[in-house]
């Protein structure tokens, strides 16, 4: 229980952590942007980049072990922190005024429809373009899907959702899927 108490201490104070933590203060315009791979199909997988509220990018990997927040569809900023903390590095930043243009985007993407599921390629894995948005009514972050490709692919069809992922595609976190796009 003491262990537990104290790494509950160290993700509370992980915002405070400036430059080498993810910053994600929860006001209510908190956005973040995720680029993840999760493949569990030959050796798990599950890592990727996160632009935190300042812009700065951080990379994580989990070494193959499952996210599994309380909510899937509203984790609570503790357990996203949790997850970006997870052998952390730095890895850039973005431009700021591109950042706000696309948290702005991100936001009435949120209403988007996305495209049904296609299956494209199997066990390949997935990797997913999203935004985080806080929802102070919940008191957790909202996952808006923008671009899925891999195993199943999909996209958000509004013209803001396809403008972020293009974005976040442009930056080149991960490489992608040859043929198992949307």
């Amino acid at each position: 229980m003491r262990r537990t108490s104290g790494l509950f201490s160290l993700l509370l104070l992980l915002p405070m952590a400036g430059c080498d933590g993810v910053v994600s203060p929860a006001d209510p315009g908190t956005t973040l942007f995720e680029v993840e791979y999760v493949n569990f199909a030959w050796v798990p997988t599950w890592q990727g980049f996160v632009i935190d509220s300042t812009g700065a990018t951080h990379s994580y990997d989990l070494k193959g072990k499952a996210w599994n927040p309380s909510n899937a569809d509203y984790p609570k900023r503790t357990e996203l922190l949790a997850k970006y903390a997870t052998n952390s590095r730095p890895a850039g930043n973005v431009d700021p005024a591109t950042f706000q243009a696309m948290r702005d985007r991100a936001g009435r993407a949120a209403a988007g429809p996305l495209s049904q599921p296609r299956n494209r390629c199997a066990d390949a894995g997935t990797i997913a373009y999203s935004a985080w948005l806080y929802d102070p009514e919940q008191d957790a972050f909202r996952r808006v899907l923008l671009w899925q490709e891999g195993d199943v692919a999909r996209l958000n069809e509004s013209s803001d959702g396809r403008a972020v992922a293009e974005w976040l595609r442009s930056l080149q976190l991960l490489p992608g899927f040859q043929g198992c796009q949307p």
